[in-house]
């Protein structure tokens, strides 16, 4: 959440612009992207309770044996690895952006339901998670070489929750220091081979590549580890001044696309409902990713910010209370989705909790009705 907010320190303080688009870059408009997550951030920050002692997810997941279950997620692992995503990759490529690639649109993010009903549904054996553990470590790699990173960053969140957030295994500070440093240079070198791969392997070693981050000007290269939290700040000033631009009605008519959304697939939709396509069309030039705080002020004003950070807070303090396994798909989805609804597209936060939880539902009933 912190580094929305340093990226931005050039501008405010210099006047320094950062990143390549500039046409709705400025104080003002920062300034109201920031009062609006301002207003996000105080309520989260007011319900989520106090944590006076150790909470540990996992201890709440639960475990079921059915092998008719666990094999139709292990197939439908096997779906998204094969049908997922295809194209050209940043290796035939030669970078992120160059090539033609083809998906399942959002639904291809939805493997993840598969893997975390494959886990409760493994009877708790070892084999099993680590077929499932396999399978979606496999998905992640393709999709990082197509250039999404952002997968490989919820699974390792996933993976936490689900197996090492226990009371015997939990990290001290000193190693979580030390996991977000190792990330951040991760990141850095990812981010220098995502733009320049042929460059690197062509021209460079490893030993090149792992250096990379630190060649030539630090600064500007440290601006990579930036420059994703520059293209959403960017986006939101956009969706801001787009929300004073169509007026109360047309903010109050993309709040009921985006509940219809959460049902419906977007071609079912008016073209309108995809709030990033139809400001690319009609408004200006962005990327896919908005702060969540934005989203809700497009739809809502101030209120909306306040009311999903108040939301959040709440099912964090509810589920901290009495953890019902109803609230825990909804927590699991909210913790390891981080990176996705906070800063690019707030409806996987709901549409992803509400079809897995739908979804093992109508899996413990036929479990129950078939006795399989």
């Amino acid at each position: 959440m912190f580094t929305y907010v340093v990226n931005s320190l050039p501008l405010f303080y210099s006047n320094i612009p950062g990143g390549a688009r500039v046409q709705y870059q400025s104080i003002d408009l920062y300034s109201e992207v920031y009062f609006s997550y301002l207003l996000f951030i105080i309520p989260l920050y007011f319900f989520t309770p106090r944590i006076k002692q150790r909470f540990f997810l996992r201890s709440h997941i639960p475990q079921y044996k059915s092998n008719t279950i666990y094999t139709i997620c292990v197939f439908m692992l096997f779906f998204f690895l094969f049908f997922g995503i295809s194209g050209e990759s940043i290796i035939s490529s030669g970078g992120y952006g160059r090539g033609e690639v083809t998906s399942l649109g959002g639904f291809s993010e939805y493997y993840v339901v598969f893997t975390i009903l494959g886990i409760i549904y493994s009877g708790g054996k070892k084999i099993k998670k680590g077929l499932i553990v396999f399978l979606t470590f496999i998905i992640v790699l393709k999709f990082m070489l197509y250039g999404g990173r952002i997968a490989l960053v919820q699974m390792f969140l996933l993976f936490f929750l689900l197996f090492f957030d226990t009371n015997s295994r939990h990290f001290s500070l000193k190693t979580i220091i030390a996991i977000i440093l190792l990330s951040f240079y991760i990141l850095l070198v990812l981010a220098c081979l995502r733009t320049r791969f042929i460059y690197y392997i062509k021209n460079g070693s490893v030993l090149k590549l792992l250096y990379a981050p630190f060649e030539n000007d630090f600064m500007k290269t440290l601006s990579f580890a930036f420059g994703n939290q520059n293209d959403i700040v960017y986006a939101s000033s956009v969706f801001t001044q787009y929300a004073e631009k169509i007026g109360l009605f047309a903010r109050t008519k993309l709040f009921f696309y985006n509940c219809m959304a959460l049902f419906l697939p977007y071609s079912l939709l008016p073209k309108d409902a995809n709030i990033v396509f139809s400001i690319q069309k009609t408004f200006a030039n962005t990327g896919g990713g908005t702060l969540i705080s934005t989203y809700y002020y497009l739809f809502l004003g101030n209120f909306g910010s306040i009311l999903i950070g108040s939301i959040i807070g709440l099912v964090i303090r509810r589920f901290y209370r009495v953890p019902k396994q109803s609230l825990l798909f909804v927590l699991i989805f909210m913790l390891f989705l981080y990176p996705r609804w906070f800063g690019y597209n707030q409806i996987a936060l709901f549409k992803m909790t509400i079809f897995c939880y739908l979804f093992h539902l109508i899996v413990k009933k036929i479990i129950k009705y078939l006795r399989i």
